[in-house]
């Protein structure tokens, strides 16, 4: 690709830092595909990706908590005189958190909502090879499951009984109309 392991750019990298690559590598190819606009909140979860023609400035975020870069930005010289400019993004109370807290304690209220924790890698790629004008790669590394969102969602889904389905017993035979209780 653009990028080898095994450069001396590589050895400058935190093993993190390499594996956030690699995760850019191997979807670079399908950017095009990936293309988002905007995101919400719900649509971040564990192993998101998405690219964007635009950076990804306005993440989403709660009323108590925000995004804090969590190391330095790193770029990376790459092999078509490009680059690639990394960074890692964690969540983080916002300074207001405790005061926030306090008023809803006086007005008898109480705060359940969790900070949730993310990790998030935030590219910026300058290569001519795959887009003539700066490419963004977003992966969120940590976050919730999707399988979690869905179970939670399913809790609030209202699944018909075999007996709301009787209108179809014209379409089945007598025996089967039988075994599912839709015979009279």
């Amino acid at each position: 690709l653009f990028y080898r392991e095994s450069s001396n750019q590589d050895m400058k990298l935190s093993p993190e830092q390499r594996k956030a690559m690699r995760v850019l590598k191997s979807n670079i190819h399908q950017w095009k595909n990936l293309l988002v606009t905007g995101m919400s909140e719900t649509q971040i979860h564990a192993d998101f990706i998405a690219f964007s023609l635009t950076p990804f400035e306005h993440l989403p975020h709660g009323d108590l908590w925000t995004w804090n870069q969590s190391n330095a930005k790193v770029t990376i010289p790459i092999e078509d005189g490009g680059q690639i400019t990394l960074v890692k993004m964690n969540t983080r109370r916002k300074k207001s958190f405790k005061q926030k807290i306090e008023v809803l304690k006086r007005e008898g209220k109480e705060y359940s909502e969790k900070i949730p924790s993310y990790k998030i890698w935030m590219f910026n790629v300058q290569c001519q090879t795959y887009c003539t004008e700066p490419l963004h790669f977003l992966w969120c590394e940590k976050g919730p499951e999707v399988a979690e969102e869905n179970s939670n969602n399913r809790d609030h889904i209202q699944f018909p009984q075999i007996n709301d389905l009787a209108f179809l017993k014209s379409f089945t035979d007598e025996q089967t109309a039988r075994e599912l209780g839709w015979a009279t």
